[in-house]
């Protein structure tokens, strides 16, 4: 009787943490995902020392998209975003808004690349 009572518990915090453990590797994805992209543009930049006008088809170039996945939105749907420092040319920023979907937020994943 004592384990058929405590069985919901465990079940609950079970539930918790495998919620906890997908939520970081989803987050782990997505900023690699990021980095990657990052990495492809820096290279594109020293190269031809412009950054694309379509970010996200950029982005749909250089990604394989292996199960019909838009790669140009991050896990949680929302689009990844290019910030360019236009004024001084010294950095770039591939981010994420996170779970959220909210800009400037906790939850964003930015990747900073410096290009001076």
């Amino acid at each position: 009787i004592i384990s058929i009572v405590m069985m919901p518990k465990l079940m609950k915090i079970g539930t918790k943490s495998n919620n906890s453990a997908k939520a970081a590797v989803t987050k782990y994805a997505s900023t690699m995902h990021l980095k990657n992209i990052a990495n492809s543009l820096y290279l594109n930049y020293i190269e031809t020392k412009e950054f694309p006008k379509d970010f996200s088809n950029y982005i749909k170039g250089i990604t394989e998209a292996k199960n019909a996945k838009d790669t140009s939105l991050d896990d949680w749907g929302h689009p990844i975003k290019l910030y360019i420092d236009e004024k001084n040319q010294a950095f770039f920023e591939v981010y994420s808004m996170g779970p959220d979907g909210k800009d400037v937020t906790n939850d964003d994943i930015v990747i900073t690349t410096d290009i001076k």
